[in-house]
């Protein structure tokens, strides 16, 4: 606001002025490149037998807290002038825009599994995202770099989750394979987008197998069995099984009496319910039932 009565201040012309020029009954308005944009431009009235003149003062934004001076120059033979101070501080600026949706990761259970075996669960991918979808949900696009696993084209996430899941085939192979999936987002404009995550997934040979051969002997009417099951040998005869390579088998009596054990698995001529080998090649226990 700009009154003719303005006291009398310095001259002196500090940085970031913004300076108002009151000619006679008029004031102008000038900006010397300073944080203030002031309107009106140019002269305007101060109407008779008014004291003051109001105006309006309008900032540039600053990064920092910034003060400058605004100047009033009544052009009288008096040449008073009026000064005062304004604080320009920084804004906080529009709201960051919410991040877009994504796929925050793709991942495989079990990591690592024998090629064209089937487990109780079954073998799962799933995508997972960064937020929620949209109400008409997300696409995401599905790929396998070998013929080992396969999978389905796409996966739909829909509104209110953040992930789904997916099945994976696999099928024998030969020797250990490491299969890239990779999940890639269908992008919807200014929604969903990003960058295809991947994950890995191992499939390995099945195991080579072994033959056991069991002899058993003793009290008759009795048999000796395995443990997984392939031995069920009665007593007075002989009987084979293939187990796989590495794997550990236990061998007892189906009407749990004592045995004495010799050949692969040995008890040392003691008596023992049970004995436990490894299968690492092939091998024969004889079982003799107390």
């Amino acid at each position: 606001m700009i009154s003719p009565k303005a006291e009398s201040q310095s001259r002196k012309r500090p940085t970031g002025f913004t300076e108002v020029v009151a000619c006679g009954r008029d004031a102008q308005v000038e900006n010397d490149g300073g944080v203030l944009l002031t309107t009106p431009v140019g002269f305007f009235p101060i109407a008779n037998g008014a004291t003051s003149a109001p105006f309006q003062v309008n900032t540039l934004a600053v990064a920092v807290p910034t003060f400058t001076g605004i100047r009033s120059n009544l052009v009288t033979p008096l040449h008073r002038l009026a000064l005062t101070w304004l604080a320009v501080v920084p804004g906080a600026g529009p709201a960051a825009p919410p991040p877009l949706l994504a796929i925050s990761g793709v991942s495989v259970s079990p990591a690592e599994v024998v090629g064209g075996a089937a487990s109780v669960f079954g073998t799962n991918g799933t995508v997972t995202l960064n937020g929620v979808p949209p109400s008409r949900g997300v696409t995401v696009m599905l790929a396998s770099d070998n013929p080992a696993a396969t999978l389905p084209a796409s996966v739909f996430v829909p509104a209110a989750s953040t992930s789904a899941t997916f099945p994976v085939t696999t099928v024998p192979v030969n020797a250990t394979t490491t299969v890239a999936i990779t999940a890639t987002p269908v992008p919807i404009a200014g929604t969903f987008g990003g960058a295809a995550q991947s994950t890995k997934l191992i499939v390995d040979p099945a195991p080579a197998n072994a033959t056991l051969t069991v002899t058993a002997t003793g009290r008759s009417g009795e048999s000796i069995t395995s443990s997984p099951v392939g031995i069920g040998v009665a007593v007075g005869s002989t009987g084979t099984a293939a187990f796989a390579v590495n794997s550990s088998v236990s061998l007892s009596d189906a009407g749990g009496r004592d045995v004495i054990w010799s050949g692969a698995c040995s008890s040392g001529g003691a008596k023992q319910k049970t004995c436990t080998l490894v299968i690492t090649a092939n091998a024969a226990v004889s079982a003799a039932v107390q």
